[in-house]
């Protein structure tokens, strides 16, 4: 049986993250590559970020740079997507 070798530096890095900005628009932020990351914006319902952040990843717009490294600055070490 094959095993994925994770590096050290993976086992560190943030995983997937999702802020609420009001009641009704979540910013979400994850790896799209090995060392690449992306957010995006969408309005939601609200009802529940939970389950309503797969939309945010599918059908969100992508953000620039600077607000998305504002709102994540967990990832600021990582390349992002466009950059």
């Amino acid at each position: 049986m094959l095993r994925r070798v994770t590096k050290p530096e993976q086992l560190m890095r943030p995983k997937a993250r999702y802020r609420c900005l009001g009641a009704r628009v979540l910013v979400a932020a994850q790896f799209v590559f090995d060392d690449v990351w992306a957010a995006w914006i969408l309005p939601v319902p609200g009802k529940c970020f939970d389950e309503e952040v797969s939309h945010v990843y599918a059908e969100g717009s992508l953000l620039e740079a600077p607000l998305a490294r504002f709102l994540f600055p967990e990832f600021a070490d990582y390349r992002y997507k466009g950059d």
